[in-house]
């Protein structure tokens, strides 16, 4: 099963594009997991929509090789059982309007999408100069004469490149959006991108590498926030 979100075209600037809407993909996706897992749902194949080219393999109403066709579905069939679905799709659907159902929910979404786009927008580029300051800051560190810790021991570039990669996962879970630990969190609004190992609270907006999410953990400083992770 597919799931098409329409909306209109999103001022995104190119270089961005890929990113944001990868972003997008994750927070909708997470969605669907929560909300529709007893139909195992699955979107748009990641790739197309992290390459922003949404294709789409079948048309409404044709055949697939199974026997069944590949027809539209609404929200209200959805949460029937898949032996409902599976009875629906033994014949071509007509009974609804697909050119209606995408106008409204074009009507629909952008009263949400676009704005979302906007933030994630300038999540992206807020990660890009936290990443610039993140080496800005092991530079230094490398230049300071550092403190010695944990037996005379000094932190140094490899060290900091070994534990760079040491997954988030490993702390918070697999989860991409998931409870802050940093605040009362009721809402999940701690998202994690676990492709580039960087996580971000759109709540309290603590956000960084796993170095600082260990260093804030721990309530520690860059030099045995490493040393932590190089333990592990």
């Amino acid at each position: 099963m597919r799931i098409l979100i329409d909306f209109s075209p999103a001022a995104i600037a190119l270089e961005n594009k890929k990113e944001v809407l990868g972003l997008f993909w994750d927070i909708v996706n997470e969605g669907l997991e929560m909300n529709y897992t007893a139909l195992k749902l699955t979107t748009l194949d990641r790739s197309s929509v992290r390459g922003d080219i949404a294709r789409v393999s079948r048309l409404p109403n044709t055949p697939h090789y199974s026997g069944l066709f590949c027809i539209p579905l609404t929200i209200r069939d959805m949460h029937r059982s898949e032996g409902y679905i599976r009875n629906l799709a033994h014949s071509p659907r007509y009974d609804i309007d697909l050119d209606i159902i995408i106008k409204d929910n074009i009507r629909i979404n952008d009263r949400v999408v676009p704005d979302l786009l906007s933030k994630l927008e300038l999540r992206i580029i807020d990660m890009r100069k936290e990443e610039e300051e993140e080496k800005e800051a092991r530079a230094a560190q490398l230049r300071a004469s550092s403190t010695p810790v944990r037996g005379g021991k000094y932190v140094t570039e490899e060290e900091i490149q070994k534990v760079r990669y040491y997954p988030i996962a490993s702390i918070l879970g697999n989860r991409k959006l998931r409870n802050c630990p940093f605040h009362d969190d009721q809402v999940p609004s701690l998202s994690v991108n676990h492709k580039k190992n960087l996580w971000r609270c759109f709540a309290c907006s603590r956000s960084g590498n796993v170095i600082q999410l260990v260093m804030e953990m721990e309530g520690i400083n860059f030099t045995t926030a490493v040393r932590w992770l190089c333990d592990k």
